[in-house]
């Protein structure tokens, strides 16, 4: 399925993976060949990405969860090999997330720790905007399809992102906040945002524990976060769109190269090495 360049309402988390635009994952990449493998592929759909989708699921379309995730479940006895299969095969044709019943546990808590929290519960209430906003548009500089999906989209007044962390303090979700580049997220839906013609408005950010007591915090991202965000995907596409306008699909070096003491060791070691 190709969708049509524009903002898009009620599209299914399959719908949007099968797009063949680029999103916001691919500027991980490390390498060409890397960048091909995973937009042939798509990313590994790990524990933590289905538990982020349960949860996005429980949160912001809680009226669809039964219909959208699903607890595996045991098979055991005569024909449990068959069942195994025929559940399987189900849940592929429904597109469930499938989660264990430890996940599911989870999802529950995290659940209840955001519905705990006033300003949390408030930005993620059923009603408010539209859930897994879909943008597709083409980028103007380069040519490049792109993709993003908000996690709750109110034109003119808000966008909402929900993550889950290990850590909720200031400074660690700050530390996660940089190292899983979610600044870069925000700033690519304001890209897609604004080359779709849609009102950008002001930013808040739910964060969940992701273990036991599963709290929950409530954010507005400073301005600085997009300003770097927005510098790094510009940045990115170009890189982006250089390894496909090239072709050349090589991974790392081929030379025998050498291997240089990283910046942060010498300053661990600087009595042991200098420098």
């Amino acid at each position: 399925m190709t969708l049509a360049p524009g903002i898009h309402y009620g599209v299914s988390f399959a719908a949007y993976a099968d797009d063949p635009g680029v999103n916001r994952s691919l500027f991980d990449c490390p390498t060409p060949a890397h960048l091909r493998h995973q937009w042939n592929h798509g990313t590994y759909d790990s524990p933590s990405f289905r538990v982020g989708r349960a949860l996005h699921a429980a949160v912001l379309e809680p009226g669809s969860f039964s219909d959208m995730v699903r607890t595996r479940p045991e098979f055991r006895g005569d024909g449990a090999h068959a069942r195994r299969d025929a559940w399987n095969d189900e849940a592929a044709t429904c597109g469930w997330t499938v989660l264990t019943a430890s996940e599911m546990d989870t999802v529950t808590g995290m659940t209840a720790g955001i519905a705990r929290h006033p300003e949390a519960s408030s930005l993620t209430e059923k009603g408010h905007g539209h859930a897994e906003a879909t943008c597709i548009w083409i980028d103007p500089g380069t040519g490049l399809r792109c993709k993003a999906r908000i996690d709750r989209y109110i034109p003119n007044l808000l966008q909402l992102d929900v993550k889950t962390t290990s850590k909720i303090g200031p400074e660690d979700f700050a530390a996660s906040f940089y190292n899983f580049g979610y600044h870069r997220q925000l700033a690519w839906y304001e890209r897609g945002l604004a080359a779709c013609g849609q009102a950008v408005g002001p930013w808040s950010v739910v964060s969940v524990e992701s273990e036991a007591p599963y709290e929950a915090a409530a954010w507005v991202p400073h301005p600085d976060w997009l300003r770097l965000g927005h510098n790094e995907c510009e940045a990115a596409v170009r890189r982006i769109a250089g390894w496909i306008r090239a072709g050349d699909w090589r991974g790392y070096s081929p030379k025998l190269e050498t291997l240089e003491v990283p910046d942060w060791v010498r300053r661990k070691h600087k009595y042991e090495i200098g420098g």
